[in-house]
């Protein structure tokens, strides 16, 4: 290396990236569905790194490396009895409880609230984002987990 190249590199000045790495969790506080005002629910979001968000890949990885096994097996096994081989269907129930799953495995805690009688929080949260009657709230908790920005310090989005 030159000379120059390298007194340039010794007096620049380093840049700190601490600030831009993804927290492991924040809380989002729930907003209602038509004034988007915050109702008071705060929910605490597990990070792009967090642990419980890796596991939660991973299994879900496994999940459909598993589905795609098996439907294979069956169509080599429909092929070999001469039939068709089966088409892989699920229902929109089955399909909005496994995003229902998808999504509550990333919350960290959800404090207790009362629906229609029923206590949710952490354990049991998974039933209202499998309710079509709670599309928004899936909605909110999707967009808001998707939001990897919304992860980073507020420091580091300016």
């Amino acid at each position: 290396m030159s000379k120059t190249r390298e007194d340039a590199l010794n007096t620049a000045a380093v840049i700190d990236l601490g600030d831009l790495r993804y927290s492991d969790e924040r809380v989002y506080d729930v907003k209602h569905p038509v004034t988007l005002k915050p109702i008071g629910w705060p929910i605490t979001l597990a990070g792009p790194g967090h642990p419980k968000t890796i596991e939660a890949v991973e299994m879900e990885f496994r999940q459909q490396q598993e589905e795609e096994e098996r439907r294979q097996e069956e169509a080599i096994a429909a092929i070999k009895a001469g039939k068709d081989a089966p088409k892989a269907r699920k229902t929109i129930a089955e399909m909005r409880a496994e995003n229902a799953a998808r999504i509550a495995r990333r919350l960290l805690d959800v404090p207790p609230v009362v629906i229609n009688g029923q206590r949710i929080d952490t354990e049991t949260v998974e039933t209202a984002l499998a309710d079509p009657g709670f599309e928004w709230l899936f909605n909110q908790l999707n967009g808001e987990l998707s939001n990897r920005a919304g992860f980073l310090p507020s420091s580091a989005q300016t």
